[in-house]
């Protein structure tokens, strides 16, 4: 297959997925089965191929399961919910909406600082590189919800955001004054209880128990971007697991 009828594939493969979502949205959930495969592909005007492939990306999130010899099932429930799984990660901002919330995010904060050890090696930096630190709270009703922090190498910059920009991504940071995109994050999810500053910064009780995501997020070329530590008040988000038999 030539790469032109690759990316024609994969497009048309997320185009029947988003169909399949809306088929999924304003069905009457009579026994959650879809239609046939081959009569999918009618409708959406495609080819089986494509379908499966829709099928497939639905099945990774738990919205479809397939049982061989009798068809593909969908989960409402599944769809509903699917972005308050944090194992999908598709930002703070997302799994907050989802769950009904109106989350503001505080003004970020930024300098220029040497990173601790651990931020270092995992960045693999010299021991005199200087790191770009931005922090941020995210607040729902007036509270934190989350509270980040991030590193990222200094000489990665190309530019840095002006006083003046509302930067309160960090993905924003790398797209625009890295010029890189991020490929994907390795992150792990730590419990810990509160000290005096975690319990300032979360709104949290003295010695209450709450979660740590640290990660780090990579280039296409496994080059490390952006080293990330959030702190996650349970009141508002806990980590949420996909299970499957």
């Amino acid at each position: 297959m030539s790469r032109e009828k690759s990316l024609s594939h994969t497009v048309l493969s997320e185009q029947v997925k988003q169909a399949l979502i809306e088929l999924i949205q304003n069905s009457d959930g009579a026994n959650n089965k879809l239609p046939p495969e081959s009569e999918l592909a009618k409708q959406f005007g495609v080819s089986v191929a494509v379908v499966r492939e829709a099928l497939l990306l639905l099945r990774e999130e738990g919205i479809v399961t397939k049982r061989h010899g009798s068809g593909n099932y969908y989960h409402k429930t599944m769809l509903l919910e699917r972005d308050q799984y944090l194992g999908r990660m598709p930002g703070y901002l997302s799994i907050l909406q989802a769950q009904g919330y109106a989350p503001t995010v505080g003004v970020p904060h930024c300098e220029t600082r040497l990173p601790p050890e651990e931020v270092r090696v995992k960045l693999q930096l010299e021991k005199d590189d200087l790191t770009f630190f931005y922090s941020r709270t995210i607040y729902v009703n007036e509270r934190p919800a989350v509270y980040g922090q991030n590193w990222l190498p200094l000489k990665l910059f190309h530019t840095f955001p002006k006083e003046s920009e509302s930067l309160f991504n960090v993905f924003d940071i790398i797209r625009l004054c890295i010029q890189e995109e991020i490929a994907y994050g390795d992150s792990e999810f730590i419990p810990a209880v509160s000290n005096a500053v975690d319990a300032q910064q979360l709104g949290i009780p003295l010695n209450s128990a709450f979660m740590f995501q640290n990660g780090v997020s990579y280039s296409l070329q496994n080059k490390p971007l952006a080293y990330s530590s959030d702190k996650i008040n349970p009141e508002f988000m806990r980590v949420r697991i996909l299970s499957r038999p």
